[in-house]
């Protein structure tokens, strides 16, 4: 994987009318709301095996064509991965209205929630940006260097394939969005056009068998031909709660409500700091224990005050671009919504608990060692919490310097 400069997190979520992602495998977004997942398929437990695979298929498909890609370009879940996240919460919302508020048993009347929850801006993914490989240039007045569309490869097409697909095919490695100033097609026009290639007909299926009414109704909502059912009232109180939580301040500071924000954001911030440096803040490491290897190696994030709040500071860098408070990056808020999301943990496989240190303050799930860089003859130790990030075992790239971490 591409690895840029340590400084670059701090402005990763940044961006204006044209903007630069870095391409992110989609099997580290679906492991980031896995507790999320969890929770849906058990709202949806009366579905059978099939439809139950249908339903992880329409999430699994929905992170390939989203990825990086914002929910707007200056109002609401204009971070990377916005649209995803967005339209999530709104699905989930929207189902849980029709259960709890409005006391609907009808299995069919909740699905379709569901799903047209899901879809309600999936639109935006033809009309909000234009998506290009992005290439970088030298500039010639001796500026650094210059960001623009890549001449040579074709720019994404959403009708053709999903934007990982795109990303793979082509080798690219980072994007460029370009914001649609004038889109001749409103989002909301423009997800009827777009929806049935993402929600397969097994998914369909299983609303039409349980209610027909609910189906037409979900249909109709999204091909923008009905506006007054139950079902899209619930779906549109949703899509306003969902963007209250991302805009409102009396949200962002509870932790109920951001801590899926910051687990996502962790995983980002690790796709793009280096690893295995002195100044890392991640490390795969060698495990020794007793002055011995146990021939094994795992994930880390070091869990310094220095590392902490330089997380701390990239979660800050969105506050005027991605409505985020500053208490959202202080450890307090962070460190326990990244250990009750299993992004960090102090049980490390194959390691007695017994063996570790204290780490204080006692909430950190960290333990002290000794960490050791390997460079020839030249090695320095340091003693520091570290805390085990299991999904680093698939951020972590092959060839980096040698480090250990000893117990």
């Amino acid at each position: 994987m591409i690895r840029e400069e340590d400084d670059h997190a701090l402005s990763f979520g940044r961006y204006f009318r044209a903007a630069r992602f870095q391409v992110i495998n989609p099997n580290l977004t679906i492991a980031s709301y896995e507790r999320e997942f969890k929770l849906i398929l058990e709202r949806f437990a009366f579905l059978d095996e099939r439809e139950t695979e249908a339903l992880k298929d329409a999430l699994y498909t929905f992170i390939e064509f989203t990825m990086c890609i914002p929910a707007s370009s200056t109002i609401h879940h204009r971070t990377a991965g916005g649209l995803f996240f967005h339209s999530l919460e709104t699905a989930a919302l929207a189902a849980a209205y029709l259960q709890e508020e409005d006391h609907c048993t009808d299995e069919g009347m909740i699905l379709a929630g569901f799903i047209g929850g899901l879809m309600h801006d999936a639109g935006k993914i033809l009309t909000l940006f234009h998506v290009y490989p992005l290439r970088w240039e030298d500039q010639s007045r001796g500026f650094g260097t210059l960001e623009i569309p890549d001449p040579d490869l074709p720019r994404w097409d959403p009708m053709q394939e999903s934007l990982w697909s795109w990303s793979q095919e082509h080798n690219v490695k980072y994007l460029m969005l370009h914001y649609q100033r004038d889109s001749y097609l409103g989002h909301e026009a423009a997800t009827g056009t777009i929806w049935r290639k993402l929600i397969s007909e097994d998914l369909l299926d299983a609303i039409r068998r349980r209610n027909p009414d609910a189906l037409q109704a979900m249909e109709e909502y999204l091909d923008r031909r009905e506006f007054h059912h139950s079902l899209v009232s619930s779906i549109k109180k949703a899509d306003v709660e969902s963007i209250e939580r991302d805009l409102d301040p009396k949200f962002r500071w509870q932790p109920k409500y951001s801590d899926l924000h910051v687990s996502r954001r962790f995983i980002e911030y690790a796709s793009i700091c280096s690893w295995n440096t002195a100044y890392s803040p991640f490390i795969m490491a060698d495990i020794w224990i007793d002055g011995s290897s146990t021939g094994e190696a795992l994930p880390f994030f070091r869990m310094s005050y220095e590392h902490l709040h330089s997380f701390g500071r990239y979660l800050r860098s969105e506050e005027n671009f991605g409505a985020s408070l500053r208490d959202n990056g202080r450890p307090a808020g962070t460190v326990p919504a990244l250990e009750m999301h299993g992004i960090l943990n102090k049980h490390i496989p194959f390691i007695k608990s017994d063996m570790f240190q204290d780490v204080r303050p006692w909430y950190w799930p960290a333990v002290n060692a000794t960490i050791q860089f390997v460079n020839g003859e030249d090695c320095r130790e340091i003693e520091e919490p570290v805390s085990y990030f299991p999904l680093g075992s698939k951020i972590a790239w092959a060839g980096m310097p040698e480090v250990r971490v000893l117990f």
